[in-house]
């Protein structure tokens, strides 16, 4: 990696009440195609009497020394207290001291070298999220503040200016013996190659969304999103719902409006209504929820809100109908039919049978005879749903995450996802469960797959009216040269298969959604590419193309293999936790050092609905992880977790 810039020198820091003084080497690079400057100065390690004069609250003097080829120059930092990236590195050796750590630990400055706004206010925080090194992430700016850019020379003398001109930073902890700045540079490189500074301030925008969240957790996400942006949420949900009159969200929720929510013909006027009479200005609206899409779009198309049409959205949570469209160009056994007892005998075996409109894996059947074909629809109609039938896909499934703008394509992420219960992943009842199991970044499909596999759902998108937005698909590759395999550790990974199919691969389009993945998968995403699917939601009931089009923009490179494992609860009962995540942590932390992120839905003593009598699976747990090494050292990684948790279902 070339680098334009290279500038070093010392940071000297003295104390005026006491004798402590303290050095540091600084090392200032430019990275052009990340619009930026770094600065990557050292954390020095302090023995215990110096740290007590560190803590005492004297005042500092801080100077810079710049080392050039000739001469060496000394620059004071005047109110050197003043200065937040002072504070940050005082306190980062405060850190390193508490933490009593044998690495190397660098303070990372990141400069910009253009001056405007940042593109969201927390872009530093979601972008670096995606390494593992990068901890202790921090902004030195204030929402919407003007960010000045000061470009260094090797002729700078302005040094402590340039310091200044710092929008936040991080702590670099290398693990290897010897610290290395490239590893830091290419951090940067792969993190921030996205328009992070424009030109143009957006004022602080409304959007109204339909159907809140049952708690925070679920969508943290998206709050953090709206924060970041500058969105305030004005919410429409039902009377007594949890948002209401809770101030501990204020500076996020505007406004709660207590609607009937009821999900028939008079939702959309009822929105509309609400949205009229509010006491302040709203300018898009959204939802988060499948179940209340339709009526939302109807809604914004009566306000003129930014939006796709209703049209479309139809196409997306009616299955029935989004079958009929995509059904060309398959063959009829390929195909996707209404549940009529005359059309039975020529339906394939195994079958699906599930909710014509439903979500999150509700009341889906696997039938291998007829019988179990009428039992399932027999339990769907007792669920209160219309079923529909389809031919069981023996194929590898994935999720295929698609960005459009104006009909272009943005940006296009597929995702593996495992086995469920019901295809043979290891289960201690086997049950029947068409839960997720878990998924691994990036998909190991053959190359010419991964490109049928984006231009069929792109097309498809298009071909049912949409031109804008954030779209969730799910697919299946039927005759794919991949299959999955439990020879190797007992759970199923992805496989070539020895002997090549006749014909080529055909894409299986199942679900077609009009809206970011769930929360958990939306996390992974950003760790993995740093798009921010919650984000541009947002952005998109707004027609906010320019922060659109940038947050969009993916790292440059992936170098790492992500993978998350989700737990289901097979059973109803009381959940009792016996050896979770942070229980796992502490006595073997071996097994969960690649573990960035986990989550358990249950507390001790919670009652889990009984599955088979709600018809609705629910996850105990989900945990993401990582590997620097490949795709088989991340599946290993992933199992050994999953084998290591204990709970019970009583």
């Amino acid at each position: 990696m070339a680098i334009p810039l290279e500038i070093y020198g010392k940071l000297r820091c003295r104390f005026t009440e006491n004798a402590l003084q303290l050095h540091a080497n600084w090392t200032l690079y430019t990275l052009p195609s990340s619009n930026l400057q770094s600065i990557i100065l050292e954390v020095p390690c302090l023995t215990d009497s110096e740290i007590s004069l560190l803590s005492d609250g004297s005042s500092v003097q801080i100077s810079l020394e710049i080392d050039a080829s000739s001469s060496s120059q000394l620059v004071e930092v005047c109110n050197a207290q003043s200065h937040p990236w002072v504070t940050r590195w005082l306190d980062s050796i405060r850190q390193l001291y508490v933490r009593d750590s044998p690495q190397d630990v660098r303070l990372v400055l990141i400069l910009p070298l253009q001056s405007g706004y940042l593109v969201r206010d927390d872009i530093l925080q979601v972008r670096l999220s995606g390494s593992h090194k990068a901890h202790a992430i921090f902004s030195c700016v204030d929402p919407g503040q003007f960010v000045s850019a000061m470009p260094a020379s090797r002729t700078t003398q302005k040094m402590d200016e340039i310091f200044g001109t710092a929008v936040g930073g991080f702590l670099f902890a290398n693990d290897e013996m010897e610290f290395r700045n490239s590893d830091v540079l290419h951090v940067l490189e792969v993190c921030l190659t996205l328009p992070w500074v424009i030109n143009h301030q957006y004022e602080r925008r409304r959007i109204a969304l339909v159907k809140g969240v049952s708690n925070f957790n679920s969508r943290n996400r998206l709050f953090d999103a709206a924060v970041g942006l500058r969105i305030g949420l004005v919410i429409l949900d039902k009377p007594g719902h949890w948002l209401q009159g809770n101030d501990e969200f204020s500076h996020i929720i505007d406004e709660f409006i207590p609607i009937d929510v009821t999900n028939d013909n008079g939702l959309p006027g009822r929105i509309v209504t609400a949205i009229k009479d509010c006491s302040l200005p709203i300018d898009g609206i959204s939802t988060i929820r499948d179940r209340y899409l339709y009526a939302t779009v109807q809604a914004a198309e009566m306000l003129s809100f930014p939006t796709s049409t209703s049209k479309a959205i139809e196409l997306c949570i009616d299955k029935a109908l989004m079958r009929g469209l995509v059904s060309y160009p398959f063959p009829y056994e390929e195909r996707i039919s209404l549940l009529k007892d005359e059309e039975l005998e020529t339906l394939p075996s195994p079958m699906i049978i599930k909710p014509s409109r439903a979500g999150g894996s509700f009341g889906v059947f696997l039938a291998r005879t007829k019988d179990e074909l009428l039992r399932a629809e027999n339990r769907i109609k007792e669920l209160g749903k219309n079923p529909v039938v389809e031919p069981y896909l023996d194929g590898p499934e994935v999720d295929v995450n698609i960005v459009l703008q104006d009909g272009k394509v943005l940006h296009t992420e597929v995702v593996d996802n495992l086995p469920t219960m019901a295809e043979g992943f290891p289960s201690q009842f086997q049950t029947q469960s068409w839960m997720d199991t878990g998924s691994l970044f990036p998909s190991s499909l053959p190359d010419t797959e991964l490109t049928l596999l984006r231009e069929t759902t792109s097309w498809y998108l298009q071909k049912m009216g949409f031109r804008s937005g954030v779209f969730h698909c799910e697919a299946r590759v039927l005759r794919s040269g991949c299959t999955y395999s439990s020879k190797v550790s007992g759970y199923p990974r992805l496989t070539k298969l020895g002997k090549p199919h006749d014909s080529s691969p055909k894409v299986a389009i199942i679900e077609m959604n009009a809206r970011a993945p769930g929360t958990r998968a939306s996390e992974a995403s950003i760790h993995y590419t740093g798009v921010d699917y919650y984000a541009l939601s947002l952005l998109a009931a707004l027609r906010n193309d320019e922060r659109f089009r940038a947050l969009a923009t993916p790292f440059k490179t992936r170098a790492k293999w992500w993978g998350t494992g989700a737990i289901v609860a097979e059973k109803g009962g009381i959940f009792t936790p016996i050896e979770m995540f942070d229980a796992l942590a502490a006595k073997s932390p071996e097994i969960m050092k690649n573990v960035v992120q986990w989550t358990v839905f249950f507390k001790d003593g919670d009652r889990i609905d009984d599955p088979f009598v709600k018809g609705h699976f629910h996850w105990v747990a989900w945990f993401l992880a990582y590997s620097d090494i490949g795709r088989s050292d991340l599946e290993s990684i992933v199992e050994n977790v999953r084998e290591s948790l204990r709970f019970s279902i009583t």
